[in-house]
């Protein structure tokens, strides 16, 4: 069990969401594709938006809105061009 964060890069403006404890990465990642799919229901533009998850200082996954949001990614949270790794 850790302690996830969830963070929201809006093509430069970023917006703190909270944290809260998950049983591991998978379930932090499913978490964050859920909340993605809730902000991208209620935004009238996400285009450049990606979502940060951590746990501690370690980065779990960078998701882009535009992206189907399935693949797990492992990239650094630097601004627009987040790079699909793992």
């Amino acid at each position: 069990m850790g302690y996830y964060h969830f963070t929201v890069d809006k093509s430069g403006e970023i917006e703190v969401l909270g944290g809260t404890p998950l049983l591991d990465d998978d379930a932090a990642i499913a978490f964050g594709k859920q909340v993605i799919r809730d902000l991208k229901h209620d935004a009238k533009e996400c285009a450049g938006w990606a979502m940060l998850i951590t746990e501690g200082a370690r980065t779990v996954a960078a998701i882009p809105f535009e992206r189907d949001a399935s693949r797990r990614t492992g990239s650094a949270f630097t601004g627009k061009g987040y790079e699909i790794s793992r």
